[in-house]
């Protein structure tokens, strides 16, 4: 691990604290942390945006019979259009931020 550590600390900015010896004082990529970091919560959260998006497109959604009764399907349909709009521009807006980060 310190190898790795090593190889990457000649690359990235590290906090190095002064009153530390040069010999026991142990670099910390923080940046090649927090951007792992940020990448890793990018990822899952677009895994998780697109099966949301593709339950939108499914067979399965259609409008249940307890909510017949309340919600037309209009409306349904509406809503639908809606989420799938919504999923969409937040995983464009996700790419964008993640890029612009």
């Amino acid at each position: 691990m310190s190898q790795f550590l090593d190889f990457w600390s000649s690359y990235l900015p590290v906090y190095k604290q002064s009153s530390i010896t040069e010999s026991s004082n142990q670099a910390v990529p923080y940046l090649l942390l927090t951007i792992v970091f940020s990448l890793v919560v990018y990822i899952v959260e677009s895994y998780l945006d697109r099966r949301q998006l593709n339950r939108f497109s499914g067979p399965k959604c259609r409008l249940p019979k307890e909510l017949e009764s309340f919600v037309t399907s209009e409306t349904f349909v509406k809503s639908v259009a809606y989420g799938k709009d919504k999923f969409t521009f937040k995983i464009f807006e996700g790419c964008y931020s993640i890029i612009e980060g």
